[in-house]
Order: C-alpha cells, then structure tokens, then sequence
C-alpha cells in the first residue's frame, strides 16, 4: 500500500506517511510554532519517569496530555525572528 492510496484529490482527504488529515484548497488552516526553550529537555525527562509507573496502554496518552499542559503554561522566552 502506497501513502497515496488514501488521496482524494476532490475531497482534500490526504494521507502523508502515517497521519491522514483534511486538507481541502478552500479551508483556512492554523500552525503553531514553538521555539527551542518552550519545552526544556530536562522538563521531557522529568515527565517521562514519572510515566514509567504507568501501564505503558496509558503512557502515550498521558505524555502527550502532560505535554500539552506544559506547554500551555507559556514557558520560554526566544522570539521568533
């Protein structure tokens, strides 16, 4: 099976590598960038032990919920340039 297998060119059904997403030519579209110090190597560390303790069915869920939480906080201070 090829990735374009899943394309539909009239529908804006599309399917890079692993991920399909909708993507038809009419809609507006909203991309989040995030700079380098918005999430700190030694904070990813620090959430990825304590997730150690969970059944790994739940550790992919709740890092990414972890994640998002931090994130929302609005740490970091580079500018984008």
């Amino acid at each position: 099976m090829q990735c374009n297998d899943y394309a539909d060119g009239e529908s804006g059904l599309e399917r890079e590598g692993f991920v399909p997403h909708y993507d038809p030519a009419s809609a507006i579209q909203i991309v989040t960038f995030r700079t380098c110090d918005s999430l700190p190597t030694h904070v990813v560390e620090e959430r990825a032990s304590g997730l150690r303790i969970l059944p790994p069915s739940v550790q992919r869920d709740e890092r990414e919920l972890r994640t998002e939480d931090y994130l929302a906080l609005g740490h970091g201070e580079c500018l984008l340039g």
